[in-house]
């Protein structure tokens, strides 16, 4: 798919990450449950063994079943947060070693990782399209800061924080009528100069107030503040004050947000 000036870019939501988004609500509660028991014993966690035995491979990769056996960075930080929340270190560092390995060119520390890898039709695997993906980088940086928290490893609140700091280099943006918020990617968002795509569910609150708590001179809490009038305007009937619904074609998308100016 490609976005509205032409520039290859990820969807924002795939029919197939539906179950992807349902395992995240259903295990969110951990992160009061395991987080806040500050990673003691590692307690058995059938559904995260169940989901790690049949969706992630042996060197760390989260496979895409319904998709060919893609892999995206989404996945790969989704898959890191539960990791952090089973306190299963191994694994944690097997997709973090992965995805810096294949979606970063091997350094976290200069790049955002590439929203997708896939299988080229002569059968070999690469990046499809080197576009980072907001929603992913975001659970990235929090993963990381918290396994640094957690673990006590300065190495990953490092790299948790120079990965938030990128994210506001490469995906914040000012939009009119909204404020400093963050667009779903790097490129492909902006195609004319009265025109954004936003997606709400890219920001989620609790990952944004961790980030301004650790991060109070970054884009944080503006980017939290940007949310409301997202929300707000993108309402139906919100075309009237100045920010329009546009379908997202065929992907599973509340709404796209296009704000246009004159």
């Amino acid at each position: 798919m490609t976005s509205y000036d032409s520039t290859p870019r990820r969807p924002l939501l795939r029919n197939g990450a539906r179950s992807t988004i349902r395992l995240c609500v259903t295990l969110c509660i951990a992160l009061c449950l395991g987080v806040q028991a500050g990673c003691r014993a590692e307690q058995p966690w059938p559904l995260w063994q169940a989901y790690g035995q049949r969706m992630i491979a042996a060197d760390g990769r989260v496979l895409d079943h319904t998709a060919g056996d893609r892999t995206t960075s989404e996945a790969q930080a989704y898959a890191m947060f539960f990791a952090l929340v089973a306190n299963d270190r191994g694994q944690f560092d097997k997709l973090l070693n992965w995805t810096e390995a294949n979606l970063a060119g091997g350094d976290l520390t200069v790049r955002l990782p590439a929203w997708s890898w896939g299988k080229n039709p002569d059968g070999g695997w690469k990046i499809m399209d080197p576009n980072p993906a907001s929603d992913a980088d975001l659970w990235l940086a929090y993963d990381l800061l918290e396994a640094g928290r957690l673990w006590r490893e300065p190495r990953y609140e490092r790299l948790g924080t120079l990965v938030a700091s990128r994210i506001a280099q490469m995906e914040v943006a000012p939009v009119l009528g909204v404020g400093t918020t963050l667009m779903p990617g790097a490129i492909g968002f902006h195609p004319d100069p009265g025109t954004w795509i936003l997606n709400p569910s890219y920001l989620p609150p609790f990952v944004l107030v961790r980030l301004a708590t650790a991060f109070p001179e970054g884009p944080w809490t503006a980017i939290l503040a940007s949310l409301h009038p997202i929300l707000a305007k993108g309402s139906p009937g919100g075309g009237r004050n100045g920010l329009g619904c546009r379908g997202f074609h065929d992907y599973s998308i509340p709404l796209s947000l296009s704000t246009r100016v004159g």
